[in-house]
């Protein structure tokens, strides 16, 4: 344009050849018009007819430009430079399918993420394993927090819940409240319970107060406890040094599993590993029974006591003398009688 930069709208075309100057045709592209603004103009390459790897692939390649149907020279050669240069969708990278990691309709869209703000969209997938909704770390997010770091903070209305599978093993409650092992608490109304467990394994417990469920109404198939006496006599109660211990001379009170089940198999269990545990406190119903049945004895010796003292008369209630018992008493009595008379005249003589 005599030296002048081109302003306005014009014309353009590329193609590519294999060579400088002749050469085969291995790819063209009309723009039709583009706006030119002081000699400079921004278009992509295969926006409209793709460059595929056909025609990129083999001998270097020269990019021809035609302005306004003239073609310019001479055509600029092709070189490689650290940007993409447009490619086509994949239909395999390394063995995967596409649907695996491009841009698609699915999980990995980019709509998934909001790169542009701080908070996330949606659903973050990593790895196919983790799943995060309605959590915040170090935010407050669901109100206002006096911890703002080191923080994890769920929505308010949800409860954190542990899954292996298809299980939950552990739920923590929106309300602090703590399931482990089970779905299903069975506070009862009007209870406050911060806590379900089916067991509870720990080496030591300091309480100021333990009250254990017994009403009625979570029981069934009740029945009288027997044989409270006869479970006791066969208890054998023991002093014992715990084999991991702190101190070697502490010595504890209390029962051999081993023993307890071979008389009251109820009261005891076995762990995952075949420890046996004792459930003292059950015993407690046991010692009652034992203590009704021994009040229950001494009530009947008592009554037979009394039947004896009836039948037999005051009167008689000494046993008779017989009459050589008599004279030996006389004899004694008056032995000491004459002893006596006779020291009391030597004490007058002195």
């Amino acid at each position: 344009n005599g030296g002048v930069a081109l302003t306005g709208s014009h014309q353009l075309r590329f193609r590519l050849y294999t060579a400088a100057t002749g050469g085969d045709l291995r790819w063209e592209e009309n723009h039709g018009a583009v706006s030119i603004d002081d000699g400079l103009v921004h278009v992509g390459l295969g926006a409209i007819t793709p460059l595929t790897i056909t025609v990129l692939s083999g001998a270097p390649l020269w990019v021809e430009v035609e302005l306004d149907g003239v073609a310019m020279s001479p055509r600029l050669p092709l070189r490689s430079v650290p940007y993409a240069v447009r490619a086509g969708d994949a239909g395999q990278l390394g063995g995967l399918q596409s649907f695996e990691f491009a841009r698609a309709v699915h999980e990995h869209d980019a709509a998934y993420v909001n790169a542009g703000g701080d908070t996330m969209t949606g659903h973050l997938h990593a790895a196919g394993g983790a799943r995060l909704g309605e959590i915040a770390i170090g935010a407050a997010v669901h109100g206002a927090l006096g911890w703002p770091y080191e923080t994890i903070q769920l929505h308010p209305a949800h409860n954190l819940r542990f899954a292996f599978g298809a299980e939950q093993r552990m739920m923590l409650g929106s309300d602090g409240r703590l399931q482990m092992a089970q779905t299903n608490g069975d506070c009862p109304t009007g209870w406050f319970c911060n806590g379900h467990f089916w067991d509870l394994t720990v080496a030591s417990i300091l309480y100021s107060g333990l009250a254990q469920r017994s009403d009625r109404r979570l029981k069934e198939d009740i029945r009288p406890a027997e044989g409270g006496l006869s479970k006791v006599r066969a208890l054998e109660p023991v002093t014992f040094a715990w084999k991991r211990r702190t101190d070697p001379a502490e010595r504890h009170y209390g029962f051999i599993a081993q023993d307890v089940r071979n008389v009251v198999p109820e009261l005891v269990d076995a762990t995952a590993d075949g420890t046996l545990a004792v459930e003292t406190t059950a015993m407690i119903p046991i010692l009652a029974q034992a203590v009704k049945e021994l009040d229950a004895q001494n009530a009947q010796l008592r009554a037979e006591l009394a039947e004896l003292r009836r039948r037999v008369p005051a009167s008689s209630a000494s046993p008779p003398v017989s009459q050589a018992s008599r004279t030996v008493l006389a004899g004694l009595i008056l032995l000491l009688g004459a002893g006596a008379i006779v020291a009391l005249l030597a004490h007058r003589r002195s």
